[in-house]
């Protein structure tokens, strides 16, 4: 099938569910370049899916990655297949759940959209994750959906009033339940208009492949 693709190809998500315990695996063909992707989404890895990505034979190269959103998985950042891209993203989606570690997002220099999905445990992981961002980072838009208590979005709220100097930047706020007033946690970055509430966007990848 990806033989069958055209180069021009740039976007693809992952997204059904594969219940079958059959392994596949990609067929390496010479002739064909790989597609050159610029826009990835894995929204589930069950069955065959991280090893194909991973396989030597993986008809995508991923160094030209601008887009990333990888939803419960994380690990994936670590991939070594990934690793080149990781310098030039410029979108990432992740969510951090009980059983995720801290993702350090200080190696991506020039992230300037990033949203996290908080699990209503992990404000410590969050801040330690947060804590990660680089002094001199590109950040325009961080959208955080919570479920939080106030005293974890207290910590965030320092950690990111320090680490987010651009005067456009802007922090939206996405609440589960969607009732809650988050805002009222957030109180430096409220001073400085930066922060608003918002719903969590679904198309998120859809809206930021369209970048490149």
């Amino acid at each position: 099938m990806w033989d069958a693709c055209s180069r021009s190809v740039q976007s693809v998500a992952f997204r059904a569910v594969q219940k079958s315990k059959k392994t596949l695996n990609p067929v390496f063909r010479e002739e064909v370049p790989p597609l050159a992707l610029r826009a990835l989404e894995v929204n589930n890895m069950t069955g065959f899916v991280p090893a194909w990505l991973k396989h030597d034979s993986c008809p995508f190269q991923f160094s030209r990655l601008r887009v990333l959103a990888v939803h419960h998985y994380p690990d994936i950042l670590q991939w070594s297949k990934l690793r080149p891209a990781l310098p030039h993203l410029e979108a990432l989606q992740f969510w951090l759940g009980p059983y995720a570690g801290p993702v350090d997002l200080s190696v991506f220099p020039k992230l300037a959209f990033l949203a996290v999905w908080i699990g209503k445990t992990e404000g410590l992981l969050t801040v330690r994750t947060l804590l990660t961002i680089s002094p001199s980072n590109c950040l325009r838009k961080v959208a955080l959906c919570v479920s939080l208590d106030a005293g974890s979005c207290a910590d965030m709220d320092s950690v990111l009033s320090r680490i987010l100097l651009h005067p456009e930047c802007a922090v939206e706020l996405q609440p589960c339940p969607r009732r809650n007033n988050y805002v009222r946690y957030f109180p430096q970055l409220s001073s400085r208009a930066m922060v608003h509430q918002t719903e969590w966007d679904l198309d998120w990848f859809q809206h930021h492949r369209r970048m490149v």
